[in-house]
């Protein structure tokens, strides 16, 4: 009786299971291009695209803290710097006495002459003033440009909407809510200790002043990093500092590595195995093999450079706001996208992550996904070619390493006085060489090392 229940239990998961695949296997016979397309390309495709947006995610919530510490601490140092040049001007100023002091030296009468003082002063302090807050302003320029480059906006988005993304907007956007934050708690500190201790409220300010309020989650940006990470371009522009941050790139890092690699080989095939088919259609079974494949498949190889180029080009104009100030010439688009789509990643050009959108993850990776296939089956269709060619001209033989050692292992054996096993592998699959073994043969080889095999 248990058996039987146990029978009544399991047919209907069983006639599930064979109802599933009856229905698949009578879909792809109908529909054999679209099915493939759509199981093996699209699917996988769309996998890869919200894989890392749910890892990016993740790891942007652990990186965020730690990335606006590090631009708190830059807003900092740019401050001080900037406290430093108001303190120029006011030793320019102090020669205002120095001049005074000229003055009475100067002058023989005892009693002062105001035009003629007021004359004398400004040409004295004139030139001095000026030339110090031309020097201030061309310094505190190259430290507004140094320090907005040292921060970074990967996990983090600070701006007032979505008009102003580009990283220098951002950069001054956070400065400002720091400088806010810094003079509110300049007072607060001031109006405890008192006027004497101004100094120490300055550095206890400096220490406690965030952007952080100014800032959101930029989930986005890390998902277009992890994306980087999955597919191995990595640019170079950013990475995870935190223990936690490592540590999930890591694990899950490797998992996004395994998985674009199957896919993509599936994908591969799939589309390799229709663009032949219809190229046997069409009457070009010419172009399915051979070095005109390699041909084909390297023209849609540049085609994809070229679109993805154009691509960025689209995505630059919305993060410069369509100025002229920051975009990319042709040739410096195309060799981005030649070191991304053959994964070299120099990291001198890379896309930035500061005003990545949602709209944006799915085109921009989407092509560069595609762009993979193209150079794996460009890869692949080259390495056939080249194989075909060197066996016309009799470079290679028959015989491949596999079987040379097979056979030199087969002839230890017998050396050694030990016969291999029918069921062994090795032995199955060099029979035929060692039956042809002459004891000639062998014992040409015994005085060869077992090591030199």
């Amino acid at each position: 009786m248990r058996e039987k229940n146990i029978d009544i239990e399991i047919r209907p998961d069983n006639a599930r299971v064979s109802n599933l695949s009856i229905f698949l296997t009578r879909q792809e016979s109908k529909f054999p291009r679209l099915f493939n397309l759509i199981l093996y390309v699209v699917l996988p495709l769309f996998f890869l695209v919200c894989w890392p947006i749910f890892c990016g995610h993740f790891l942007a919530v652990l990186e965020r803290t730690s990335e606006l510490k590090a631009n708190d601490e830059i807003f900092a140092f740019r401050a001080n710097e900037t406290m430093r040049l108001d303190s120029l001007i006011v030793i320019v100023q102090r020669g205002y006495d120095d001049c005074f002091e000229q003055y009475q030296q100067k002058s023989s009468s005892a009693f002062v002459n105001i035009t003629e003082l007021k004359s004398f002063m400004q040409d004295c302090t004139s030139l001095e003033v000026q030339r110090s807050h031309e020097i201030k302003e061309e310094i505190k320029k190259d430290l507004d440009e140094f320090y907005t480059a040292q921060t970074s906006f990967s996990w983090n988005t600070c701006a007032k909407n979505e008009t102003m993304l580009s990283h220098a907007e951002q950069s001054s956007f956070a400065y400002d809510h720091w400088n806010a934050s810094f003079h509110q708690l300049q007072e607060t500190y001031l109006n405890i200790d008192g006027e004497s201790d101004k100094e120490e409220s300055i550095r206890l300010a400096m220490g406690n002043a965030t952007a952080s309020d100014s800032c959101i989650l930029n989930s986005l940006g890390g998902s277009f990093f992890w994306f980087t990470i999955m597919t191995t371009i990595g640019y170079g522009n950013t990475a995870p500092v935190t223990p936690q941050g490592m540590t999930l790139v890591i694990i899950l890092g490797f998992v996004s590595i395994l998985a674009f690699a199957t896919f993509s080989v599936a994908a591969g095939n799939v589309i390799t195995t229709i663009s032949d088919d219809f190229l046997r259609r069409v009457k070009l079974k010419r172009m399915t093999k051979g070095w005109t494949s390699v041909i084909f498949w390297l023209i849609t190889f540049v085609l994809a450079v070229l679109l993805l180029a154009e691509v960025t080009r689209l995505y630059n104009n919305k993060l410069v706001n369509n100025e002229s100030d920051g975009l990319w010439t042709f040739k410096e688009r195309c060799w981005f996208s030649f070191i991304s789509l053959t994964t070299v990643g120099l990291g001198d050009y890379h896309i930035n992550h500061e005003a990545f959108s949602l709209s944006d993850m799915f085109y921009l990776p989407p092509i560069l996904l595609l762009g993979f296939i193209c150079v794996a089956n460009f890869l692949d269709k080259f390495s056939q070619a080249v194989a075909v060619t060197w066996e016309n001209i009799k470079i290679t033989n028959e015989s491949t390493l596999a079987d040379i050692l097979h056979t030199r292992h087969i002839r230890c054996l017998t050396v050694s006085g030990k016969k291999p096993k029918s069921e062994d592998s090795v032995y199955a699959r060099s029979m035929s060489v060692y039956d042809n073994v002459s004891s000639k043969d062998v014992l040409a080889d015994e005085d060869e090392s077992i090591v030199d095999f």
